[in-house]
């Protein structure tokens, strides 16, 4: 999981560059995570990042109990367009109740975690 999460941020972070961001030579052998924060930016790429594997792990749990995003939204009483924003690694309407519904009807549970910073 953390292998993925750092390359969506990565990836992320590339489009963010395409963007108007450039690099200058004073940065080169720094830390990436502060690279993004003189930046200003460190925070919009890690909830880009975090969503991206939101959608990611999402769209495998479905696949692998081979649920269509109909079958899905029909099973815990929502619209597939809900579904199909909970997919989408732009979108970051989520909400924490439909996160855990989506989990329990693929027999997972929801964590949340905080990570202290030192």
């Amino acid at each position: 999981m953390k292998l993925l999460a750092e390359m969506a941020i990565f990836g992320t972070f590339c489009t963010i560059l395409t963007r108007g961001y450039t690099m200058d030579k004073k940065r080169i052998g720094s830390d990436f995570e502060d690279f993004l924060k003189e930046e200003g930016i460190y925070e919009e790429v890690t909830l880009a990042a975090l969503k991206e594997v939101i959608a990611y792990e999402l769209a495998q749990a479905m696949k692998s109990a081979q649920v269509t995003q109909e079958e899905m939204a029909d099973l815990i009483g929502i619209s597939r367009s809900v579904i199909r924003r909970l997919l989408d690694p732009n979108n970051y309407s989520v909400t924490l109740i439909t996160l855990h519904r989506v989990a329990k009807a693929l027999g997972k549970d929801l964590e949340i975690k905080f990570s202290w910073k030192m």
